[in-house]
């Protein structure tokens, strides 16, 4: 969702004209609240950041593939990496992956039911560049994992399974080069991803894990009430609790199964490094709280960033937040991946 996909609103001409009026209507009354709210003590996002985040939600509703897809152009320009077991694409620097300073597995979000690995190519190309002029040569490969509700939980585990057992032992990848990361529903599954590989003897441990906005806990017990749900528009608990769930977990699981619902977990111990962004005004911040309490009290090496004025999915850049959060997040992403303490 850090870009709209021009190539699909222009192929859909009524719905994207009628978003952006929708979206004109929307922004006018947010502008005039914000004036009437001017002197409440709770705070606000930026305008710039609140004017991305409802140009998301409003084309999400009209047409989610508008933000939740690629262009035809640049899933054939990037390379991809299809075996019987999983689809993915390498939008990193060219060469073997083995010899990447750092290879990021990349999960996308969307709620596990809509979205493309490509939604994102501005923030892999931004990495790129991020990473050369830092002398790291950076290795991405942005997983298309199965979506509900045609494919319900595991298939999506399964799927970043298959790719992290094809990068150690196919394309022979020092497993503690590979760094997970995924925004949203991505970052749930960075979440279960490391539990699952956590308690599997046979496979060893990643070097790190990176959390953007994770949707940690499917039972929507800490959102639903949330006091920020009236600026954090990304996020829907009612449209969430009666599809995206649902479609997700099948007929055969709960949301607070704690494989579906990570925070919900009981032993954090032996797990990855990890980096947790979370916004100080999105609805999803207390389940990340609990993860970071939940993980440091068992000793994992935690880094947290905060962002201020951050809504849900701000970590990713582009519409969804401005430009002095995306350098932050990106410095202390960088500064993450490199080893380097706060």
């Amino acid at each position: 969702m850090a870009q709209i996909n021009w190539q699909q609103a222009r192929q859909r001409p009524v719905n994207t004209l009628s978003a952006f009026v929708a979206i004109s209507w929307k922004v006018s009354g947010h502008t005039l609240r914000r004036l009437a709210t001017c002197l409440s003590p709770l705070p606000q996002p930026s305008l710039r950041t609140a004017i991305g985040n409802i140009v998301c939600a409003t084309l999400s509703a009209w047409d989610p593939d508008i933000v939740l897809n690629a262009p035809k152009a640049a899933v054939e320009k990037a390379r991809k990496i299809s075996t019987p077991e999983f689809t993915a694409f390498d939008v990193g620097e060219p060469g073997p992956f083995r010899d990447a300073d750092v290879v990021i597995v990349y999960l996308h979000g969307g709620g596990y039911c809509i979205g493309h690995p490509l939604q994102y190519r501005t923030m892999y190309e931004r990495w790129l560049g991020l990473a050369r002029k830092q002398g790291m040569k950076l290795a991405i490969v942005a997983v298309q994992y199965p979506l509900a509700p045609e494919h319900p939980y595991p298939s999506q585990l399964e799927t970043v399974l298959a790719v992290y057992r094809h990068l150690i032992h196919t394309e022979h990848v020092t497993p503690e080069k590979i760094c997970f990361a995924g925004d949203s529903a991505g970052g749930n599954l960075v979440a279960t991803t490391v539990l699952a590989i956590r308690d599997d003897e046979k496979l060893p441990s990643p070097g790190k894990a990176v959390l953007f906005s994770a949707w940690l806990d499917l039972t929507l017990s800490t959102i639903e009430n949330h006091e920020c749900l009236d600026r954090d528009v990304l996020v829907i608990p009612a449209y969430m609790k009666a599809h995206l769930v649902p479609a997700f977990i099948g007929k055969d699981h709960s949301p607070s199964d704690p494989r579906i619902s990570p925070v919900l977990a009981t032993d954090f111990k032996n797990l990855p490094a990890q980096l947790v962004v979370y916004g100080d005004l999105e609805v999803m911040q207390d389940e990340a709280k609990t993860w970071i309490q939940k993980s440091t009290d068992a000793g994992v090496p935690t880094t947290v960033y905060t962002g201020k004025g951050g809504l849900h999915g701000f970590g990713v850049g582009g519409l969804l937040c401005d430009s002095t959060l995306r350098r932050e997040v990106d410095d202390t992403f960088f500064r993450f991946l490199k080893g380097e303490k706060d």
